[in-house]
């Protein structure tokens, strides 16, 4: 096999490439007398953004997000009938004749697989039940002696019992495109053994703010930014009192776009400020007055 390619005598010819139009901001809403709206503002700079792409993540990394696919469930979730207490599991039906005292006993067997009537079997809490038990007697509400078990209060089928399926029955979804992932639907889906799902990934925001003429300004503005966005589960990093000539200002900001996703900047956005003719230099620039106090300029 040839590792190399030798230089052919015949010259090359490269097809023309069109040039690619220079890209253009969509037209901006109609400003009103006190400026643009605030619907329109955030409307016009989400449709300049795009949603991040899915992909396979673990169920921890996925927490909180929405999920961009439909899980249906192979079995019953549970799968068998499970004990919600430790203690002892019984039939119903063989404490329907108590004594004249408010009792019964039952024997307390070691074989769970052979469950008989007027038996009690010990388990555990998540432990799924014997066949023929439909009830758990907590710990606390039975005194054993030896072997034989005395219940001294009333039981009902289903005491202390996880139904197999009540939580999701076979054929049903788990969880739904769109619904997001939190600790409920962590555990079904672990039970199930699901230990990925198809989802976004938190957006990283960088919040960097500029200092102005005033450096002894106080810096509000970003960390208010930054907790908001935290709110809404990005993951965010805030730079605080960005400074220097318009190089060094620009360099700060395109170093930020490295690690995030998206970089907000706040800052004097007057006609002579710094903040607005780095921002040109960098790329297209919509500026405009939104009608909301505190904000402004944006």
């Amino acid at each position: 096999m040839r590792l190399f390619k030798r230089r052919s005598d015949v010259p090359e010819v490269s097809a023309p490439v069109a040039a690619e139009a220079a890209p253009v901001l969509p037209d901006p809403p109609a400003d009103t007398q006190v400026g643009r709206r605030v619907a329109d503002q955030r409307d016009y700079l989400l449709s300049l953004v795009h949603p991040l792409p899915a992909f396979g993540m673990y169920l921890l990394d996925a927490w909180g997000t929405a999920v961009c696919e439909e899980i249906i469930a192979d079995g019953n979730l549970p799968a068998a009938d499970l004990a919600v207490a430790s203690g002892y599991a019984v039939r119903v039906d063989d404490l329907h004749g108590l004594d004249e005292l408010g009792s019964a006993k039952l024997r307390v067997r070691d074989d769970a697989a052979a469950f008989k009537v007027g038996s009690a079997v010990q388990v555990r809490a998540g432990q799924p039940l014997p066949s023929g038990a439909d009830a758990v007697i907590p710990l606390d509400d039975a005194a054993l002696d030896g072997s034989t078990l005395s219940v001294t209060h009333p039981v009902r089928s289903g005491d202390h019992v996880r139904w197999a399926g009540s939580e999701v029955r076979a054929g049903m979804p788990i969880i739904r495109s769109g619904e997001r992932l939190d600790a409920r639907r962590s555990a079904l889906l672990a039970l199930a053994g699901i230990d990925r799902v198809l989802a976004r990934p938190h957006p990283r925001v960088v919040v960097l703010s500029v200092v102005g003429d005033d450096p002894a300004r106080a810096d509000i503005e970003s960390p208010l930014l930054a907790a908001a966005f935290k709110a809404d589960g990005a993951q965010v990093w805030r730079v605080s009192n960005a400074s220097g000539t318009d190089r060094e200002l620009r360099d700060t900001i395109s170093d930020q776009l490295i690690r995030a996703d998206l970089v907000v900047v706040c800052g004097d956005l007057s006609d002579e400020a710094q903040l607005p003719r780095v921002v040109a230099s960098m790329g297209l620039v919509d500026m405009a007055d939104v009608a909301c106090q505190p904000g402004g300029r944006m």
